[in-house]
């Protein structure tokens, strides 16, 4: 079989593998970075399990004292269906419990002995088990198979892909896919390898490859592109007010409105005797909306590539160039900063580009050119920065390469300034200008989705309800309506109950009310519907009051619920903002808001939860440390029993028996309560510190 190297350089396979590894979802084992690789995320709780169940057995900690093959050829000596070996216990705990680089070794290592001729027959069987349910041994798969991918030779690689016999005849296409396979090499290990066909077939390969976003699958792309009737049906159908070109865009972007994928494929079949007519009109269409109106010369995409990889070209500059000729040049075929982007992301992998190492990123640097970091900034200011060429460029060429373009525009945004409610009165101002629009309602969503710490993807939102942006919009017209006059109450709950109308969700619009309070020129109106949501009794101090104390620079270091009563005596409302404040980003798990939490009524959960009960059990389990005691929750309060009514949904429960003892010594009550026996076996003890304080019980005794 003929086989081709890929385009890249022996040297970057050792790149590449320190690239990849130190940020897969198994280094994250051992609780540093978090990762998502595979649709996991491997979270600190899980590493103290891992911890935990290391402790607990003798003969698992006594691996920490032989060296890797020893260690791993002791576990494969206990099972006896050594397929199954990536889905026992023993082998993840040992290897979870690593740090990052003793992990890589011992990956290494284990990989070593599996490729021994005793063991190669049996490894399709190995990563085929492995992969079978999505968890902690699905990713100890994959990262042990991503470890196998870059450890074969190119002809072993390209073996093992099933490329079917007719490949070798089209050696251009194989070139082509080369670079491709470690373009997008991380990426693989979404499907399951079948029993019957151990590795993706060729079709599967090259969707995985080329797709960057949308349902469409790219192999079904290539067929619609080059049908035998395609020219012909697109010709006849031409007119004056309708080129070819511009009927293709059209109906490629109902089938999917992944424009990379498309372009990808305009230039793998720029040599296809049916495509070369037309098929370069559709790409400068997906690389360019508009040209500018210049008086300079100005190259269309697809002329920026033929030059680009042109003979000419590479005799035209050596690759000891400076950089800032090579950019002169490129300014000198096109003014479309984003344009040239996209084609030199196209092209980053072609050989042609191959000598210029990071013209990309150079090229695009110039971006960041963006002036000093200020933490406020005016309106003005954000207006032109945001109308700039520099940020409409990187706008452009993000939502052309990524999957999630308006998520990484706020960041951009960010390294200008943090006044976000600037930025945020700035894009809603400049959704009115038909330029502009387009693509600014995505940013603006996506930095309000920030606000309330709810993810963003790009793709989803689009068509979608930008109910974010409606509340904005809604609060602003509010604002004109009532002038500058304090609001009254109805007015204020009118709102609020348009908003709750949207979202049930009432921490997400705390959040996003309490940011936009920072704005002055609507804070009295968002002040009044903050206050309405969080209100749960009449107090001297509101909720905007109350939360601008413990923000405060001069909020005391040693606080205690006391001195919060002395301000509010709403200890519901108390616990929604102190939850609030304790889940950002910038808190720490032992900040004193975090502090002040755990000794607050667990109300809060119904608060911060679709799903109380869970919640619930999930902090309980963070607690609590001790695994050989009973199961149990106590709380005497008529509202407690609601959230307690989902522990006991579960038909196989055990009583509980609760004794609660007076200060004075007298027994004030018996109560049974059923609980679960899959959260009793989990040895739960749910922990009311709040009830302790205010209904001045001593002692809680539990016993089954």
């Amino acid at each position: 079989m003929k086989t081709h190297t890929p385009s890249k350089p022996d040297g970057d396979r050792e790149l590449f593998e320190e690239r990849v590894f130190p940020t897969s979802t198994m280094t994250e084992l051992v609780g540093h970075e978090l990762q998502p690789f595979a649709d996991t995320f491997v979270s600190k709780n899980v590493i103290d399990q891992l911890h935990k169940l290391k402790y607990a057995s003798e003969n698992m900690q006594q691996l920490d004292h032989v060296n890797d093959n020893d260690a791993i050829y002791g576990i494969l000596s206990e099972i006896k269906d050594k397929t199954r070996l990536l889905r026992y216990a023993k082998l993840l705990v040992w290897l979870g419990t690593k740090s990052p680089m003793d992990q890589k070794a011992a990956i290494s290592t284990l990989l070593n002995i599996l490729t021994t001729p005793v063991h190669t027959e049996i490894l399709p069987k190995i990563f085929t088990n492995g992969k079978k349910k999505k968890g902690l041994f699905y990713v100890l798969a994959i990262a042990v198979e991503r470890k196998w991918w870059l450890s074969i030779s190119t002809s072993e690689m390209y073996e093992a892909l099933g490329f079917s016999s007719g490949i070798k005849d089209d050696e251009d296409f194989v070139k082509q896919l080369g670079p491709l396979i470690w373009e997008k090499f991380d990426h693989f290990g979404e499907e399951d390898f079948s029993d019957g066909n151990t590795f993706k077939p060729f079709d599967a390969l090259f969707n995985d490859l080329i797709r960057t976003a949308g349902a469409y699958a790219p192999i079904d792309a290539v067929k619609f592109l080059t049908r035998p009737d395609f020219w012909s049906e697109y010709n006849r159908a031409a007119t004056a007010d309708k080129s070819v070109a511009m009927l293709i865009e059209d109906d490629l972007l109902k089938l999917s409105q992944d424009e990379l994928m498309w372009a990808k494929l305009m230039y793998m079949l720029r040599d296809d005797d049916i495509a070369i007519n037309f098929f370069p009109g559709v790409f400068d269409r997906l690389l360019q909306k508009q040209i500018a109106v210049t008086n300079e010369p100005q190259h269309l995409p697809s002329q920026v590539v033929r030059y680009l990889t042109s003979q000419q070209f590479r005799s035209d500059y050596d690759p000891l160039v400076s950089m800032s000729s090579f950019k002169e040049m490129l300014s000198t075929l096109s003014t479309d900063k984003a344009m040239l982007a996209k084609v030199l992301y196209v092209l980053r992998n072609d050989k042609s580009l191959s000598e210029f190492p990071d013209i990309l990123e150079t090229f695009t640097d110039d971006w960041n050119n963006i002036g000093a970091h200020t933490k406020q900034i005016s309106l003005r200011e954000c207006e032109e920065f945001l109308k700039s060429e520099n940020f409409f460029a990187f706008s452009l060429y993000k939502r052309f390469i990524s999957n999630n373009p308006d998520a990484s525009s706020p960041e951009f945004m960010r390294t200008r300034s943090t006044d976000e409610v600037a930025w945020a009165l700035a894009l809603y101002n400049l959704l009115g200008d038909p330029k502009y629009s387009d693509i600014f309602v995505g940013v603006l969503d996506a930095l309000f989705h920030s606000w309330v710490a709810k993810p963003y993807n790009s793709v989803a939102a689009t068509g979608k309800n930008r109910f974010l942006i409606g509340a904005y919009k809604l609060l602003r017209e509010s604002k004109s309506d009532i002038d500058s006059r304090q609001p009254e109450l109805s007015e204020a709950k009118i709102i609020l109950d348009t908003l709750l109308e949207h979202s049930k969700d009432e921490l997400m619009w705390a959040r996003f009310l309490y940011k936009l309070k920072q704005d002055t020129t609507v804070n009295v109106v968002v002040s009044k519907v903050f206050d309405i949501l969080l209100q749960t009794r009449m107090s001297v101090h509101t909720p905007s009051q109350c939360i601008a104390f413990l923000t405060s620079p001069s909020f005391p270091s040693m606080v205690d619920l006391d001195l919060l009563n002395i301000w509010s005596e709403d200890e519901v409302m108390w616990s929604k903002l102190l939850y609030m404040l304790g889940c950002s980003e910038n808190e720490q798990p032992n900040s004193l808001h975090n502090l002040l939490l755990k000794n607050c009524n667990t109300d809060y959960a119904k608060f911060s939860s679709d799903n109380p009960s869970v919640y619930l059990l999930e902090y309980l389990q963070k607690q609590i440390k001790d695994d050989t005691k009973l199961v149990s929750q106590l709380h005497q309060l008529k509202k407690s029993d609601e959230v307690l009514d989902g522990l006991a949904e579960d038909d196989h429960t055990q009583t509980v028996v609760v004794e609660v003892t007076t200060k004075t010594g007298d027994s004030l009550e018996y109560r049974s309560i059923s609980a679960p026996a899959n959260v009793t076996s989990s040895c739960i003890i749910y922990w009311m510190t709040k009830m302790n304080r205010k209904n001045g019980l001593a002692s809680f005794q539990l016993q089954v």
